[in-house]
C-alpha cells in the first residue's frame, strides 16, 4: 500500500511540476532545489550562474549562495508575475540597456556568454529577477503604511 501512494506521489508530481515551472532536467542533469514554486534547480544552472556572478562581481560564490541566489530569484519573479507586474518587454528592455552600457550589439554579447559557457538564459532569467524586483519595489503599498515598530496600518 505505501508503495502505491508513493507511486501516485511521484507520478503526479511528473505532470504537475514541468506545468508549473521550467520542464524537467535532461537525464545528465541533477536537480539541487526544488523551488517553493515547483521550478527545478541543476547542476548546470548553478555553473552556469556561478560563471555569470563570477563574471559581473569578480567574486567566487559557494554553491549554496548561488542556489540561494537563484531561489530567490524564481520566487521575485514568480510574485512579480502573480502581481500582473512582470512583462517580457521589460526584460527586453532591460537587456537592451545592458547591452548599450557595454556598448555590444545583442548578437555580441550572447557569443560573448557562450564562449565563457554562460547560455543566454541564465542571464535572461537574471534580468527578469532584476526587474521583478524592481517592480515590486514601485508597486504601491495599497493605502497601507509600512513601519518597522508596527504592523501595517491604513493611512488617514
Amino acid at each position: 500500500m505505501p508503495w502505491c501512494l508513493l507511486a501516485a506521489v511521484y507520478l503526479a508530481t511528473l505532470v504537475v511540476l514541468p506545468a508549473r515551472g521550467k520542464s524537467l532536467p535532461s537525464p545528465g542533469q541533477t536537480i539541487l532545489a526544488v523551488t517553493t514554486y515547483g521550478d527545478f534547480i541543476t547542476n548546470d544552472d548553478v555553473e552556469q550562474r556561478t560563471k555569470l556572478d563570477f563574471l559581473i562581481t569578480q567574486k567566487q560564490a559557494s554553491q549554496e549562495e548561488v542556489i540561494r541566489q537563484l531561489s530567490m530569484d524564481m520566487a521575485k519573479s514568480h510574485e512579480a508575475e502573480g502581481a500582473g507586474l512582470q512583462a517580457e518587454t521589460e526584460v527586453d528592455k532591460a537587456f537592451a540597456d545592458l547591452c548599450t552600457r557595454l556598448n555590444v550589439t545583442p548578437e555580441q554579447l550572447t557569443e560573448s556568454l557562450k564562449d565563457k559557457g554562460i547560455g543566454f538564459d541564465i542571464l535572461r532569467e537574471r534580468l527578469k529577477a532584476e526587474v521583478a524586483r524592481e517592480s515590486l519595489a514601485r508597486k504601491k503599498s495599497h493605502g497601507f503604511e509600512d513601519r518597522l515598530d508596527r504592523p501595517l496600518i491604513p493611512q488617514k
